[in-house]
């Protein structure tokens, strides 16, 4: 996939994590604004994310080569799949625990995950196929950010900081690309399909489909990439954190200005949305609940295959603001990493 095609992926990517509102007065884009900055500010939430995949096909040719055949396999695995994280954040001291359970083909895997300031703990999960020692099944895995990030060619690439940074700038892009009349819209709580024990005071819709999909092509293409590109060339901290170079995003910008035409074409041609859609439920000044669709088809218009995906996530939030109650002990007797992987070396 080219790399406009890559940014414009990531352009609709990005839309689902947009939802939000604030108050039943305001406009749904302004209350998406606002809840946005509310709930970046917040200081601690719970969270319990289910997402779906209905259908997760690649092109078929991929089974065939060497170097894709893994992720052939592993996506027609993941087909059916669900995979629930239950989160409980924190963000002054850091803390962040979560637990990660995915359900594949009648078997369950669980793994905690904890965060706590610069260290992160994996529980190791005991799956056959994995084949590890006994000895260290169960037990947690901690990793020493600050040092890895040490050793990496590039250490900007582990700050989650300008990354956080980098999505806040997206997502304004896409509130001020986007117009409210065409992509946002009030919906009634009842006719929302919330959670039973959901109560919002605004439930907002941000809706990409059939009726709009062109015009979307024509706001990415024409604005948001644009735009986009000149934030990353002019931001030296965004550059390191993506490893990219200044003179390759100016050549991504120079070369998306003289074949404008061909790729908003290419797109309307190969790229189907069925659906590309957001609920958001919100109880005072935060988000509550939220559930997105992504549904869309590439075709290769040279091969005529297409990579299909399908999927459905849901988000409920819980406790925002106030005390956390943390799920896990920090382990006192985790294995460092660096023992682990001379232990599996050996």
């Amino acid at each position: 996939m080219k790399n406009w095609q890559r940014m414009a992926v990531l352009c609709l990517t990005a839309v689902l994590f947009l939802v939000a509102g604030c108050s039943s007065n305001a406009s749904p884009k302004q209350s998406l604004q606002n809840a946005i900055k509310k709930t970046g500010e917040a200081g601690s939430y719970t969270q319990a994310i289910t997402i779906g995949i209905d259908e997760l096909q690649l092109p078929a040719s991929t089974a065939s080569k060497p170097n894709l055949a893994v992720a052939s396999g592993i996506a027609g695995m993941l087909k059916g799949a669900t995979l629930k994280i239950n989160t409980v954040y924190q963000k002054e001291p850091l803390r962040t625990d979560m637990e990660l359970n995915i359900v594949l083909a009648g078997l369950t895997i669980k793994v905690p995950i904890l965060i706590s300031n610069d260290k992160m703990y994996v529980q190791i999960p005991a799956i056959p196929l994995l084949k590890l020692p006994n000895t260290i099944l169960g037990k947690y895995i901690e990793i020493d950010m600050e040092a890895l990030a040490a050793q990496q060619q590039n250490a900007a690439a582990l700050d989650l900081g300008a990354q956080m940074k980098l999505m806040d700038e997206l997502n304004g892009l896409l509130l001020k690309h986007f117009d409210e009349k065409n992509y946002f819209s009030n919906v009634k709580s009842d006719e929302a399909g919330l959670p039973e024990g959901v109560k919002a005071d605004q439930v907002v819709r941000f809706a990409i489909d059939d009726s709009n999909y062109s015009s979307s092509i024509e706001t990415i293409v024409t604005k948001l990439l644009p735009e986009l590109y000149g934030i990353l060339a002019s931001n030296e901290a965004y550059l390191d954190t993506f490893q990219m170079k200044k003179e390759e995003v100016e050549k991504w910008k120079a070369d998306l200005e003289t074949n404008k035409a061909q790729i908003k074409d290419s797109l309307k041609e190969q790229l189907q949305v069925k659906e590309l859609s957001v609920t958001g439920a919100i109880t005072g000044d935060y988000l509550s609940y939220q559930s997105q669709i992504i549904n869309a088809v590439y075709t290769d218009k040279e091969s005529g295959e297409a990579l299909k995906l399908n999927l459905h996530i849901d988000i409920e939030y819980s406790g925002v603001g106030e005390t956390p109650t943390f799920t896990h002990e920090l382990p006192t007797d985790a294995v460092k990493l660096e023992d682990l992987t001379k232990l599996l070396k050996g």
